[in-house]
């Protein structure tokens, strides 16, 4: 078997040195060298990896929910993120939401998951950092139970205060819970479409 060189080591090295800086610069293709964006499409009306946008807020989104899928005792809404505004934005992470009594009491926090059973991001799958063009759109799941941990009955939410990510502090928007789920709330990351 033949041991290789000095020179021929030094070579590979060097190799492996300068692709790796290449694509540490965004000289690796699209998305700057990030490979969150690897196989995303790019088609016009959906939501691409960002160069540069300011953060999505409230008053630039439009915020509604649709019931998502269903197994077991367990739901799922999803909230659909719509950029309503004249020009892009970012996003990523996770919203904070708040779920909400008839009196509009708030019940329970959502706590931030990157996964649960019916959704979310793979193992070790960070959350995709997405710009928003006027008229793009995103999503995000919340999960929950429709029984109590101890397996007894409970009365389904009434509605959600959802705050985008990164705009706890500033107002929340009203969102009318859709399903009957009632216990052990938890959102996941934000991502592109409208599946969650």
């Amino acid at each position: 078997m033949r041991t290789p060189s000095k020179r021929t080591l030094l070579g590979t090295a060097s190799a492996v040195a300068a692709v790796m800086l290449a694509l540490a610069c965004g000289l690796g293709g699209k998305g700057g060298g990030n490979t969150d964006n690897a196989g995303a499409t790019t088609t016009p009306g959906s939501p691409t990896t960002p160069d540069s946008a300011d953060l999505c807020t409230a008053a630039e989104l439009t915020i509604t929910a649709q019931e998502g899928p269903s197994g077991s005792t367990h739901r799922s809404v999803i909230l659909i993120f719509t950029n309503s505004s004249s020009a892009p934005c970012s996003t990523k992470g996770f919203p904070a939401v708040n779920l909400l009594d008839g009196s509009d009491t708030i019940l329970e926090a959502a706590a931030q998951s990157p996964s649960g059973y019916l959704g979310g991001l793979g193992d070790g799958v960070d959350a995709p950092q997405l710009v928003l063009n006027p008229g793009d759109q995103a999503s995000a799941m919340v999960e929950t139970e429709a029984i109590n941990d101890d397996g007894t009955s409970c009365t389904p939410y009434a509605a959600m205060q959802v705050w985008p990510p990164f705009n706890v502090g500033k107002d929340p928007v009203k969102v009318t819970w859709v399903g009957d789920g009632c216990s052990a709330p938890q959102v996941h990351a934000v991502v592109a479409g409208t599946t969650g």
